[in-house]
């Protein structure tokens, strides 16, 4: 049998406005740099 866990930790209050948590598989082997730190110049 092979277990898997999954955790979801949010670092700020998250509500109802805020929309749905989406997960994509392998986004985390992007080579791609986020828009976000691209712009603050951390990319």
């Amino acid at each position: 049998m092979v277990g898997q866990i999954n955790v979801l930790m949010a670092l700020q209050d998250v509500g109802p406005g805020d929309g749905p948590t989406v997960l994509v598989p392998g986004s985390h082997k992007s080579t791609e740099i986020h828009p976000r730190l691209e712009q603050d110049g951390k990319g």
